[in-house]
């Protein structure tokens, strides 16, 4: 099992190319190895390739479907949820079926895995796979497993009002503060403390709140240091804009103030720091971009080794 636990990492790191450069082909062959040796996260991710495609790679949504309902039948619960995600999103084209995706995850939900109740309650969030729009409904839905002790629906509560949706459900860090004292038992000591800062950060308005939410970061240990990064983006990109400025400052990529705003000097030196790595070309959409910002804490992360 451990050798292909490392097999799936290496996998994983080769196909996502973030901290070296990225070999599909390579990545791919690991996978397949894997899932004929049994592995369902194997068949999982490949899966998702060919649900979703990238890096090249063309989408084969019945090959996808084949191998997440392979896995569902051996009771993998991240692929039930990756199935009925697929259905309502219509990631497998012509082959989607919204109303079944809606059907997954109540049996999943009924099977107990934790992941359901915040999957049906995005789907009444934005009203897909027939469901009505119904925020409030959502909300409850989310509450109710919460209370019933489902870890996932109370980190997926303490998230949506820690970042808000939209004009559906406002920000407010208020909420997330008192919620995550209520479900603080959802946590491990490590996600509590995260959460914690992500929420500071959220109600942060200023230089001398951003400043405090950054020290937060770089002096908490350096394994946490990434999940909070590419969290903070989310929470407040002031505040993640700040923390890459104050660490490239430190290390002489970036001279200019420390305000959290996306500055022609900033955004310079975000792109030397994105271009020190293996993945420099994600960082052209802008620092922002899902792909980009994550490379920028991948390679900010990496000034102190």
């Amino acid at each position: 099992m451990g050798d292909l636990n490392a097999t799936l990492k290496l996998a994983t790191v080769l196909y996502n190319g973030e901290y070296v450069a990225t070999d599909k082909e390579r990545a791919l062959q690991l996978y397949e190895d894997a899932a004929t040796k049994g592995s369902m996260a194997a068949r999982y991710q490949l899966a998702i390739i060919n649900r979703d495609g990238g890096k090249g790679i063309p989408r084969n949504p019945q090959r996808a479907l084949a191998l997440l309902k392979q896995n569902v039948l051996a009771g993998h619960g991240l692929s039930m949820l990756a199935l009925a995600d697929g259905h309502l999103n219509k990631r497998f084209g012509s082959l989607s079926d919204t109303t079944l995706g809606v059907i997954t995850l109540r049996k999943a939900e009924e099977l107990g895995v934790e992941g359901a109740a915040p999957a049906l309650a995005d789907a009444y969030m934005s009203g897909r796979g027939g469901l009505p729009k119904a925020p409030q409904m959502a909300i409850k839905l989310l509450t109710d497993a919460a209370e019933a002790g489902n870890r996932q629906a109370a980190r997926a509560l303490v998230t949506l009002y820690r970042n808000g949706r939209g004009e559906v459900v406002r920000k407010s860090p208020a909420t997330a503060a008192r919620l995550i004292d209520r479900y603080a038992a959802a946590y491990d000591p490590n996600s509590l403390m995260q959460e914690k800062v992500l929420i500071e950060a959220a109600a942060a308005a200023d230089s001398k709140a951003f400043a405090a939410v950054s020290k937060r970061i770089w002096d908490a240990p350096a394994p946490l240091q990434l999940g909070m990064l590419n969290s903070l983006r989310w929470a407040n990109e002031n505040a993640f804009v700040y923390a890459l400025q104050d660490k490239m400052k430190v290390a002489g990529l970036y001279k200019g103030p420390l305000n959290g705003l996306l500055t022609s000097s900033t955004i310079r030196a975000l792109s030397t720091l994105c271009d020190q790595g293996p993945a420099g070309d994600r960082c052209r959409l802008g620092p922002l971009s899902n792909s980009a910002a994550r490379v920028l804490a991948i390679q900010a992360q990496s000034l102190d080794m």
